[in-house]
């Protein structure tokens, strides 16, 4: 997926709320504003995903700031609020009778843990409403829905790699683990090396214990997913996997841009919470997507 002028106006909003939670000097926030100003004026900027965009107007702010990661304490907030929701979503999914439809219920669980997402501009996240939405959601339908396809590839693989998004939907992310994890297949936990935005880091999968269901390894520091800067550990699970669920909006703007290598084998789930993530989905904006590449 390329970037649109709507993203550019996204970032431009995203950077400036990351750069007031990153330093209160105004002169390093009018420092970093202009640099990415200027950064943003390039004319290359449309021919690349907007993720890619997003990683290098983080690496200026924190360039700039010196702060490694403004969203730790709005990152903690999310895993609380998603923490009280965890056994709302265990009792949903234990409701299917057999394993495959815990499976399927698993997998809407983890798509509709997306909503949790503080840095898309176009998308607001209201943490006193998120209970009573979330219930909502879960007898909600999936716009784009191949539950069906994917988990046949789930269970016909013998290794899968598990690519996280954002804190918050990580404890929601741990109820579909554990049912790969019944499944006996070998799991491979992807998450940014370092901090980037609201994601999940390798710091963060140590402490919530992710290496208890499967090995935990990096993608890297990007935003999304960048192949020429990802570590060969990566690219190597990528290529011998069975199966890659993609969780939420960044990792399907950048893989999306690989899926002529990977056909009928990346399961993307995540909530389109702007537009031009729905217009290139082709659904309407805040629809909940289950969709398995190149089907």
């Amino acid at each position: 997926m390329k970037t649109t002028p709507r993203c550019l106006k996204c970032e431009i909003n995203g950077a400036f709320e990351q750069i007031k939670l990153s330093t209160d000097d105004e002169k390093l926030r009018f420092k970093a504003l202009q640099l990415i100003l200027s950064y943003l004026s390039d004319s290359h900027i449309r021919f690349i995903p907007p993720a890619e965009m997003g990683t290098r107007c983080n690496r200026i702010i924190r360039e700039v700031t010196s702060t490694s990661d403004p969203y730790i304490e709005i990152k903690e907030k999310m895993n609380e609020v998603a923490r009280e929701l965890k056994p709302i979503a265990k009792e949903y999914i234990e409701k299917g009778k057999e394993s495959e439809d815990r499976l399927r219920r698993a997998l809407k669980v983890a798509t509709i843990g997306n909503s949790f997402d503080f840095s898309v501009s176009e998308h607001d996240v209201a943490p006193s409403t998120t209970r009573e939405k979330f219930k909502q959601d879960l007898t909600g339908s999936i716009y784009l829905d191949d539950r069906d396809l994917i988990v046949s590839r789930i269970i016909s693989s013998n290794k899968i790699l598990y690519i996280l998004d954002n804190a918050g939907e990580v404890i929601l992310d741990r109820l579909l683990m554990e049912k790969i994890q019944e499944l006996e297949i070998e799991l491979y936990i992807a998450a940014r090396s370092e901090p980037a935005q609201d994601d999940v880091t390798i710091k963060m999968g140590k402490e919530l214990n992710l290496h208890n269901y499967g090995n935990l390894i990096s993608t890297g520091q990007s935003v999304g997913i960048n192949l020429e800067e990802a570590p060969e550990e990566f690219k190597e699970r990528l290529e011998e996997v069975g199966i890659v669920i993609s969780k939420g909006q960044g990792n399907f703007e950048t893989l999306s841009e690989y899926e002529e290598y990977y056909k009928r084998k990346i399961a993307y789930l995540l909530m389109a919470k702007c537009k031009p993530v729905s217009d290139n989905l082709k659904v309407p904006r805040g629809s909940k997507i289950i969709s398995l590449s190149e089907k």
